[in-house]
């Protein structure tokens, strides 16, 4: 029979560094730790706003580096 509690944690799959403390062993496994994948993150567009695909982006105002207009 397997240990209750903690379950066992998994390899990390990011390649970055590992954390060995005890502590903090949830962040390997945790689903709240792992990173979202893009193809699960878009959303659908609503046939309301489905015309707002159409319009060019917003054009920016310059700024110089303290965030006053520049004429």
């Amino acid at each position: 029979m397997a240990k209750e509690g903690k379950p066992a944690a998994r390899k990390p799959s990011g390649g970055g560094k590992v954390v060995t403390d005890s502590r903090f062993a949830a962040v390997h496994y945790d689903p709240r730790f792992q990173r979202f994948p893009k193809a699960k993150a878009k959303v659908e567009i609503d046939e309301r706003f489905a015309g707002e695909e159409a319009l060019p982006p917003p054009v920016r105002a310059a700024a110089d580096g303290s965030g006053a207009l520049v004429n």
